[in-house]
């Protein structure tokens, strides 16, 4: 549990002194799951100020805190806090809910419920449609170095950004990460999603915050309606808005989706890796992760 500190920022102090305090919502999920989708859908609610990774204040940043959170590091995250402390709080003095989907914030949670009255929506899409689109992106395809696997991984330079460096996380201790380095690409990924959202179960289950698992493909009239409700705001996104978006997806990648097919190797390590965990995604399907 991370401990009060001092100085605390003037951001969190101002929210904190308001009349009623607000209470957030963070959309978490591993990336091309469905987040943009959301942040686009509820930036069309007037009370709901809406913002999605892309309008981050720092991408690297927010890569960072995820890369050292992932494997428990012990890092000050109070610039991350402060700046979302200064969004909540704007949002609040307008009467709206503040809501961001942001891949990169899943593995904090523990963070996000100490500063904040944080409720969370765990976002999730069919697996094999998310790994053979990191697939085509190029994922895990560079060299990894480890020597200590007790220890977080260095800076890998071979990767072309450095937000890769960090939001590509990899598993640590000597038996996982040597598991993890025999798989093929699409193994890596499979884990990688599973380990995902077993984390976000985990934290979150350990959050007092109000929760709920999210199928981004449920997400019809019936199904923005039961998510504004749960952010405590009228349903009234319009049909045709929900629809033009179902048309043209907001951060649909301009390259070629079309990873290769898998061989028989590639799909057994993709359904063991993940068939436990989706099978535990569907069954809290427009739940809370407390039962």
């Amino acid at each position: 549990m991370i401990q009060p500190h001092s100085p605390r920022s003037d951001a969190l102090d101002r929210l904190a002194q308001l009349p009623i305090r607000p209470s957030p919502c963070f959309a978490l999920g591993m990336g091309r799951s469905g987040t943009h989708f959301l942040a686009a859908l509820l930036a069309t609610h007037p009370r709901v100020a809406s913002f999605h990774l892309d309008h981050s204040f720092d991408p690297v940043a927010d890569a960072f805190d995820c890369w050292a959170a992932w494997h428990h590091l012990p890092v000050d995250h109070g610039l991350l806090a402060e700046a979302r402390a200064e969004r909540i709080y704007g949002a609040a003095s307008q009467g709206r809910v503040y809501f961001e989907a942001n891949p990169l914030l899943t593995p904090l949670t523990t963070v996000l419920s100490h500063c904040f009255d944080a409720r969370f929506v765990l976002v999730y899409r069919d697996p094999a449609a998310v790994v053979r689109s990191h697939q085509a992106k190029g994922w895990y395809s560079e060299r990894h170095v480890r020597l200590d696997t007790r220890l977080a991984p260095g800076f890998q330079a071979p990767y072309r950004r450095t937000s890769h460096v960090f939001s590509r996380l990899t598993p640590s201790g000597d038996e996982e990460y040597r598991r993890w380095a025999t798989l093929t690409i699409v193994g890596r990924l499979a884990w990688l999603w599973a380990a995902y959202y077993r984390r976000a179960l985990a934290d979150m289950r350990q959050s007092p915050g109000e929760s709920m698992v999210l199928d981004i493909a449920s997400v019809d009239q019936d199904g923005q309606e039961r998510l504004c409700t749960f952010l405590s705001v009228a349903p009234v996104v319009k049909p045709h808005d929900l629809q033009a978006l179902r048309r043209r997806p907001p951060g649909r990648s301009r390259r070629s989706t079309m990873a290769p097919e898998w061989n028989s190797r590639e799909q057994r390590e993709f359904e063991s890796e993940t068939e436990h965990t989706r099978a535990t995604l569907e069954a809290l399907r427009w739940k809370g992760v407390h039962g």
